[in-house]
């Protein structure tokens, strides 16, 4: 037993294994290549409709705050931006959270209006379940970096920018696991 527990704390002083240095790479490569603003599509800014609309408007509301919690990253370090290790695991804990986010909006979206029924329910259930999960981790991210940053003005843009009202969110866990239970497979 006591060989397991030395072998175990070599592991645990490996900290940047090779997922820890991707997701250092992830902010570092968008501010690098200047993606920033592509983030922020012509597209975001009109009026978030159709199936899902209120996960769409959270949506964008992620992308607005990681481009301000981006551009308030390289004000503050400028170009030592990406040297900041705690800050940039924080952007790409929050990049990675987006990108789930619309992942699963579109699929749902493309798949919504090709069903009808309990099949329609079961997207917009799942679609709650993404969602909410996207955005407590995207907001425990977030507001991670806007401490590191020592900004109150972006603790309340966070506020504002990730509203969601997940209501029902247990009736749509359950809807999923009794559809999966039922089929006994995978649902979609």
């Amino acid at each position: 037993p006591i060989e397991q527990l030395y072998r175990d704390e070599r592991v645990q002083r490996i900290y940047e294994g090779t997922n820890e240095i991707n997701r250092l790479l992830i902010p570092g490569l968008f501010m690098r290549k200047g993606v920033l603003n592509k983030i922020l599509n012509p597209a975001l800014e009109s009026a978030a409709t159709g199936h899902f609309a209120e996960e769409k408007q959270l949506l964008k509301g992620m992308k607005r705050i990681y481009l301000a919690l981006t551009e308030n990253t390289v004000r503050v370090f400028g170009t030592e931006a990406v040297s900041e290790q705690e800050i940039m695991l924080t952007l790409a804990d929050t990049s990675i959270q987006i990108f789930a986010l619309e992942s699963a909006l579109l699929r749902a979206e493309k798949a919504y209006d090709k069903v009808a029924g309990n099949k329609q329910e079961l997207y917009q259930a799942v679609v709650k379940i993404c969602t909410f999960r996207s955005r407590q981790q995207f907001v425990q991210a977030a507001e991670k970096a806007a401490f590191f940053l020592e900004s109150d003005t972006l603790l309340k843009s966070i506020e504002t920018e990730t509203a969601y009202n997940a209501k029902g969110l247990l009736i749509a866990k359950r809807m999923i696991a009794d559809a999966t239970s039922v089929a006994e497979k995978y649902i979609f």
